[in-house]
């Protein structure tokens, strides 16, 4: 059967709002197929597909930013996912031996301010942002030429203290440009456990925390923390968390034997901030 290009499809002569309204039903790689239909439905598609994006801490993830915000794309992101993996100790670097294995990107980034000054341009670039999101996860979970390095070899309060403090000045920068970011979610944030007699210096990072917290709203998703790590962080912060919300958060018990989880609920909140 003949096909006639100058007749419309149902689909395309809806109205805009009808039309995205149905596309946000669809799952995104059904989105993806259907962008293909046609150049006005392609149009039609372009919230959906891009409106949330994800971005790695790496050179690739960096390169394809600055690409991306040189596109008109760059109208439709409304949501950022930067994820980050726990950072390598200066002196692993500095000791040389297994560490000249290891890829020096992290270092590379972190030394030259590449993350603060692509985040900062990219966040006053993107007039309809306004949720970023700090995904947190292991330094090494997927580059199996990191095989010789253990776990005490990052730095885990360093490498949140370092994030946080380039996504808040990222994020303060973009407010000159007039973007208007509302939510900061903090996602598979670890919270450190310690004992009376070992408490970690965690002044930078609640500095870092108090700057990011200004003025938006703090949404805590996918974590596991203890009671007391979480009631002491909400504690910490509390004169800054203007607003908070939570989703898929659990919580063990008071004391590292106390292995069961539950749910975060509402009422444990209210508690954790005494309030009422």
């Amino acid at each position: 059967m003949a096909i006639n290009p100058s007749k419309s499809s149902r689909f395309e002569t809806l109205p805009t709002e009808i039309s995205r309204s149905i596309i946000d039903l669809f799952a995104f790689w059904e989105v993806k197929r259907l962008s293909c239909a046609s150049k006005s439905v392609r149009e039609a598609c372009l919230l959906s597909l891009f409106r949330c994006i994800e971005i790695a801490f790496s050179d690739d993830g960096f390169n394809g930013l600055k690409s991306l915000i040189e596109l008109d794309t760059r109208y439709y992101i409304v949501s950022f996912t930067y994820v980050v993996p726990e950072l390598l100790k200066a002196e692993i670097y500095d000791a040389g031996g297994e560490a000249d294995e290891y890829p020096l990107y992290m270092r590379s980034i972190v030394d030259t301010g590449v993350d603060l000054s692509v985040l900062s341009l990219t966040f006053g670039l993107l007039p309809r942002l306004a949720d970023v999101r700090l995904s947190f996860c292991e330094a090494i979970e997927d580059d199996s030429s990191l095989w010789p390095f253990t776990t005490e070899m990052t730095t885990r309060v360093d490498s949140y203290e370092h994030y946080v403090r380039v996504v808040s000045h990222a994020i303060r920068s973009s407010r000159n440009r007039g973007a208007v970011i509302r939510t900061i979610s903090l996602s598979r944030l670890d919270l450190p456990y310690y004992s009376t007699w070992k408490v970690p210096d965690l002044s930078s990072l609640l500095e870092s925390l108090r700057k990011l917290l200004e003025s938006v709203k703090l949404d805590m998703c996918r974590m596991v923390a203890k009671h007391n790590a979480l009631e002491d962080f909400l504690e910490m912060n509390k004169r800054y968390i203007r607003c908070i919300g939570f989703h898929d958060v659990k919580v063990t018990g008071s004391s590292p034997l106390e292995s069961n989880l539950s749910e975060l609920s509402l009422s444990m909140l209210y508690k954790m901030l005494k309030v009422l």
